[in-house]
């Protein structure tokens, strides 16, 4: 009897242990796959945390001032439900879709902590016409001060302010 309810805990515990490693061994494996150090990669990061669901991770990867302008939960519950006006192609569709096609633009030599990644999406509009949007998704350096590596989040306001609105 003894030894079942010491095999018992011990299991709960080696549950308990692995469950807390895969979180730290999840975030290696996406700083290995997506490192913020390059811009290209912070856009594709923000792109599969949205399509695994992972609303507080790609929050996080908001600049701070985006972070200080849109409260967590209106990103979190208007993301789903905002529509391009010209299009009417929903704005996640928008990002997932156009998430596999990224190009680093680069910045600018007087502002060398942004950078811009262009990305382009292909879908069909509420007319069902075939439509390509591209913009640039616009990114600020948020290292801490000394750091030797870039830490590259996403302006969101910047970013659609250069949706084309034609």
């Amino acid at each position: 009897m003894l030894r079942g309810v010491v095999a018992t805990l011990s299991l709960g515990v080696f549950t308990m242990v692995g469950a807390g490693c895969r979180c730290t061994l999840e975030e290696k494996v996406w700083d290995r796959i997506f490192p913020t150090y390059l811009p290209e990669h912070s856009v594709g990061r923000f792109c599969a945390y949205l399509e695994t669901g992972d609303w507080p991770r790609a929050y996080d990867l908001l600049s701070s001032g985006s972070r200080d302008e849109v409260p967590y939960t209106l990103f979190r519950i208007g993301t789903p439900f905002a529509e391009d006006p010209r299009t009417g192609i929903p704005v996640l569709e928008m990002i997932l879709g156009a998430c596999g096609s990224r190009k680093r633009v680069g910045g600018h030599p007087l502002e060398p902590k942004i950078e811009r990644v262009q990305v382009s999406y292909t879908g069909v509009d509420r007319d069902g016409k075939d439509v390509l949007v591209w913009f640039h998704v616009v990114l600020v350096d948020e290292s801490e001060e000394g750091s030797d590596w870039p830490d590259w989040k996403i302006d969101l306001l910047k970013t659609v302010e250069s949706i084309p609105r034609e």
